[in-house]
């Protein structure tokens, strides 16, 4: 997935993607799925809190509805934004790894606007790259809800050499897609197709 987003008036391509997941881990030494949980943390209190003051100001103003909501989420707003930063970062050097350094990146926009358009682009590739019910589902019950994977990145290299997909091969392909395919694989190992016995079966069976 590539889209083109404007920051400070300056145009950044970013690209989301299998490699992607690598890539963070490689540069922040973390699990981009953490940045992502903040990130979801904070649109489901921003939409909750929105609601709520709706329910206990019936006639309040779109404006002073806005001042209430943003006042009640700067506690959350540092994480949010850092998290932010760090996922941009990452996607626009998924598509150009000759790009500047993220101390270099951060220093050029100095400070971001929460509301901005470019901020809900991105959380929009990056939603849609990683995060699918299905795969959640799936690697809940294959793993048990308190098994922890203590190095996931290392899991997810692992699923993808069993599954003999190349490096050129994450370019073209999700987080979601991979763990799809992945999961897949597994599912078809703990659930063979089983052939009905035929009368002849039985005949060899009972002779």
């Amino acid at each position: 997935m590539k889209k083109i987003i404007i920051i400070k008036d300056k145009h950044y391509t970013i690209e989301c993607n299998a490699l992607s997941y690598i890539l963070y881990k490689k540069i922040f030494n973390k699990d981009i799925l953490q940045d992502i949980q903040i990130i979801q943390n904070y649109v489901i209190e921003q939409a909750l809190k929105t609601e709520e003051i709706k329910e206990q100001f019936h006639n309040i103003s779109q404006d002073k509805l806005i001042k209430k909501v943003a006042n009640h989420m700067k506690e959350y707003a540092d994480d949010f934004a850092l998290a932010i930063m760090r996922i941009t970062y990452t996607l626009i050097c998924t598509y150009n790894d000759m790009f500047v350094d993220f101390e270099t990146f951060l220093r050029s926009v100095k400070e971001i606007n929460i509301e901005d358009n470019w901020v809900a682009d991105v959380i929009e590739i990056v939603i849609d790259s990683f995060i699918d019910a299905d795969v959640i589902k799936g690697l809940k019950k294959m793993q048990g809800d308190t098994t922890e994977v203590l190095f996931p990145e290392h899991f997810f290299i692992l699923a993808c050499l069993r599954v003999g997909l190349t490096l050129e091969d994450l370019k073209f392909l999700t987080y979601v897609d991979v763990m799809k395919i992945f999961l897949s694989i597994e599912n078809k190992k703990e659930n063979p197709k089983v052939r009905k016995a035929t009368q002849s079966d039985i005949d060899r069976l009972l002779i």
